[in-house]
């Protein structure tokens, strides 16, 4: 009997073992203060029914356990990239395994010592859970009944809230295969999605293939530079006091000098998926698949002599399109699921000193002020709190949201101002959002409204490269008040590091040139093509009554 008892805890510790990296998606909330999320809150049960379905279903527990041996394998591997590199085996670290397949001899060779002393403890674990088990039989069916009612509870249920939210079953089942990461077996929908992400990125990369921007850089400065785009995540200007707005979301950037704030700034659309590719290619929102063999900002910096870097707070999925192309242009990727946008500020400065006086370009996509909006800042961040009611406390999250933007972007600015050479700065959002504004009670993005198209825009240069292009700085300024869209920013960039096209004048859309030509600033409404200055001008009233005023 005692035997028996030891058997069935070997085997508990093994399915422990199974279904511990779940522990790493509850840690990483809690620490900060906000509580455990709802991801976390689905994986742990989903990882302890599963793990009983299994077990059940095969009864005998030797044969269960002989069959999760691919399932130990890949919580090996989802504990070393959690204790090595802070996240999670996602769809985003699956998708750039797969991407950079050719390092993994190189990755072994490296990692040899560790990976000899994990494989021997792995084999260890898996032949005493084996062997524990060898009679050990779940012979009533009552087990194998319940797991399977929990789990049709678990996931029938939370298909029904997000089909009702959506309004979509598809969408909704799209939604639960992206964000199921339960141990071990969430590798299975996370592999599928990674999957999907490498199969759109190898197309891109065949049709793209032999496309050149011809970048040169007819007067490339001696010595190192580093040029950073920060793409924020459903943040609106008008809750920037840094534009106006009554609360003081923004006093540490109100303090950087050589900031240019661009005071009229319109997104092309105001969902992600399309917004951000429009914002880093020189397509349109006229014709956005025009130019579908072409690259983005990050290969004209690459072809220009820049080592690049995509770095995401973001998780790498099908939902996010075009996106995962022009991330995977990059010379390095780095994906922190699930992490605050300070993180990413970290791994900046870690890859920037491995490459000491070298040219760099990175790309930050930030989570920024994505609902919920009480998860995208530490509890250590919030400025305001106390509101009486739901709508007010919305709004005070979505005001903290955009001080921790401010915190982060105060951040990356300081440092870089530390760093020899030359540097710039370009953040712009990739829509915004509505707030329950007015009567209309509208919440969300995609409503191409007065609310989600205009975006906060700021330049930063360093006293070195204000220096170097003082008549360049004096546009900025000129051209800070003037009606823009994202349609600049490809150009912009461009142009602050010196970077010049074949067959094309970056000056017509940038905001460092006199000539700055940016045209009409359209956007689709009712599948139609509609300037918005026109559009505004004949539906919105000249105050509306917006949640904005509510600090004033």
């Amino acid at each position: 009997m005692r035997q028996r008892a030891g058997n069935w805890i070997v085997l508990l510790l093994a399915n422990l073992y199974l279904a511990s990296p779940v522990v790493h998606d509850l840690g990483l909330t809690a620490s900060d203060g906000r509580g455990i999320d709802k991801i976390s809150l689905f994986a742990v049960p989903a990882s302890v029914l599963w793990l009983a379905l299994v077990q059940c279903l095969f009864r005998r527990q030797w044969l269960a356990h002989a069959v999760l041996f691919p399932f130990y394998v890949a919580t090996a591997f989802d504990l070393f990239l959690v204790l090595r590199y802070d996240t999670r085996l996602s769809s985003s670290s699956i998708s750039m395994i797969l991407e950079n397949l050719r390092l993994v001899p190189d990755f072994i060779r490296a990692q040899a010592l560790p990976l000899i002393v994990a494989t021997a403890v792995l084999l260890v674990l898996f032949a005493a859970a084996v062997f524990a088990g060898r009679n050990l039989v779940i012979r009533s069916r009552r087990p194998m009944l319940i797991s399977l009612a929990g789990l049709a509870v678990l996931y029938g249920g939370l298909l029904a809230y997000r089909t009702r939210a959506t309004g979509s079953l598809r969408e909704a089942v799209g939604e639960i295969v992206v964000h199921d990461r339960n141990s071990p077996f969430g590798v299975l929908p996370q592999g599928y999605v990674a999957y999907r992400v490498y199969r759109d990125a190898l197309e891109h990369e065949r049709r793209a293939a032999s496309f050149s921007f011809g970048a040169t850089r007819p007067q490339a400065p001696a010595g190192p530079e580093l040029y950073v785009l920060v793409v924020g995540e459903s943040s609106r200007r008008d809750h920037w006091s840094l534009y106006g707005y009554g609360r003081e979301t923004t006093p540490r950037l109100a303090r950087q000098s050589n900031l240019v704030v661009l005071q009229d700034m319109v997104t092309q659309a105001a969902l992600t998926q399309i917004s951000v590719p429009l914002m880093i290619t020189r397509a349109g929102i006229e014709d956005p698949d025009a130019r579908a063999n072409e690259k983005s900002i990050v290969a004209a910096f690459r072809e220009a002599g820049f080592l690049t870097y995509w770095l995401s707070t973001q998780q790498r999925d099908h939902f996010t399109g075009a996106i995962n192309r022009y991330s995977g242009e990059a010379d390095h990727t780095w994906f922190l699921d699930r992490r605050h946008d300070g993180a990413l500020i970290d791994s900046l400065k870690e890859f920037a000193a491995r490459a000491p006086g070298e040219k760099l370009f990175f790309v930050l996509h930030t989570q920024g002020s994505h609902f919920v909006f009480k998860d995208r800042y530490p509890a250590s961040s919030a400025r305001f709190s106390g509101a009486a009611g739901d709508r007010d406390a919305l709004i005070e999250q979505y005001d903290n949201s955009i001080v921790y933007t401010d915190e982060v972007l105060a951040r990356l600015i300081s440092w870089l101002e530390t760093r020899p050479g030359l540097a710039g700065l370009f953040y712009v959002a990739d829509h915004g959002e509505n707030l329950y504004d007015d009567g209309r009670q509208l919440f969300g993005h995609f409503l191409n409204n007065e609310y989600d198209m205009p975006v906060p825009a700021l330049l930063w240069m360093s006293d070195a490269w204000a220096q170097a292009h003082p008549e360049m700085r004096e546009a900025a300024r000129t051209n800070a008040s003037r009606k823009l869209n994202t349609r600049v920013v490809f150009s912009t960039l461009a142009d602050l590091a010196g970077i010049r096209i074949r067959g094309m004048d970056v000056s017509k859309l940038s905001v460092f040139s006199p000539g700055l030509s940016p045209g009409t600033r359209l956007f689709r409404k009712r599948d139609r093509l509609v300037d918005f200055d026109e559009w505004r001008a004949a539906n919105v009233p000249p105050r509306s009554a917006s949640r904005a005023d509510l600090a004033e």
